[in-house]
């Protein structure tokens, strides 16, 4: 799961298992930036 700030938000329960969602993410795709964080607005629609 992704929070609302792009966050993973198993990361500060389980870090290992956060290294697996990053993984999982990078798999399809997904990149994090610098501080660990989905980059939300590359998947939200734009304004109209």
């Amino acid at each position: 799961m992704v929070n609302a700030q792009g966050e993973l938000s198993i990361a500060r329960r389980d870090p290992v298992l956060a290294q697996r969602q990053r993984a999982h993410l990078k798999a399809e795709g997904i990149e994090l930036t610098e501080a660990g964080r989905v980059p939300l607005g590359h998947f939200l629609p734009e304004d109209e």
